[in-house]
């Protein structure tokens, strides 16, 4: 019998140590270590090491993976849920969308699995995040490709005999796989070269194949138009941006006691706020952080 590998408690995620798990994984997407559509060897090593330490947890790289697997899929079908929606603000009472129930109920009629996010949605700050986390990714079932990898599809280095200069990237993990995401996030970036036949009369019939140099131009312009897409996506949703409130800032610091018991503090945040600037720094800023923020304002006021 196999020897089944023991498992340590389950791992369990709160919106903090989900922020900094996120922040962890954009590092070491920012240092190069997600060639494809998860982290190679050195990038879940450098993920583990860091949140176990900054969390005192243990968790493993499964747990770790789980977790990458989840928030994708949960990004997945946030934005399948808000997809031609325009006008909706965040709700950080309700912690969701500021919809009416009527919206919400047709929504869940069309998306079942949405119900989740009726109560309990994907944060702006979260999402950002989840943004840089997985819009970058272009998977197109065989071929993967990531803008500015520097990977080229698999045809193309099939093409070039696999030499030295282009070797694949790979994740160690035999239960991971890279080369055949299911769940794609953008639409196809390329589309595989097809071999024409001329049908001519002989018992043998020899496919007419497009010459090396031929199909990696081909590919380096399939590569350029993607590169143009997502360009073209991040920037539209840069644009869309909603505008934050002087409400939406009020309801953020009431949520939290430190300075809604504060008097002071609270009424001077309340008056701070009105500058949309230093709105969009408060919902920028990680939730442990801004009852600091906020008195390191009022300190420097007061001098």
């Amino acid at each position: 019998m196999a020897k089944q590998r023991e498992c340590g408690p389950p791992a369990t995620w709160d919106i903090n140590n989900t922020i900094l798990y996120c922040d962890l994984c954009i590092e070491e997407i920012e240092l190069g270590n997600r060639p494809s559509t998860h982290f190679n060897k050195e990038g879940w090593t450098n993920l583990m090491t860091k949140f176990n330490s900054r969390t005192g947890r243990s968790y493993d790289r499964t747990q770790l993976k789980n977790k990458w697997d989840h928030l994708k899929k949960d990004w997945k079908l946030w934005k399948e849920l808000l997809r031609g929606e325009t006008g909706l603000g965040w709700n950080p009472i309700k912690r969701t969308v500021d919809a009416s129930n009527e919206w919400w109920n047709d929504k869940i009629q069309v998306i079942p699995a949405a119900r989740k996010f009726r109560f309990n949605g994907i944060p702006p700050e979260l999402e950002q995040k989840l943004e840089i986390m997985f819009s970058r990714i272009v998977a197109t079932g065989n071929n993967v490709w990531i803008p500015n990898s520097g990977v080229l599809p698999s045809e193309v280095s099939n093409d070039h005999h696999n030499s030295s200069e282009e070797k694949d990237f790979q994740d160690d993990d035999p239960h991971t796989e890279i080369g055949h995401e299911e769940d794609a996030i953008f639409p196809t970036a390329f589309q595989r070269s097809q071999t024409s036949t001329t049908l001519l009369k002989r018992k043998r019939v020899k496919p007419v194949r497009l010459a090396g140099k031929q199909l990696f131009l081909n590919h380096i312009e399939s590569l350029v138009k993607a590169a143009e897409s997502v360009s073209s996506t991040i920037a539209t949703s840069t644009s869309q941006r909603r505008t934050i409130t002087i409400l939406d800032a009020v309801a953020e610091i009431s949520a939290i006691p430190e300075i809604y018991d504060d008097l002071e503090l609270y009424a001077f945040a309340i008056e701070y706020l009105q500058d949309r600037n230093s709105r969009e720094s408060l919902m920028g800023i990680p939730s442990e952080r801004k009852v600091w923020w906020l008195r390191r304002c009022f300190n420097k006021s007061s001098n």
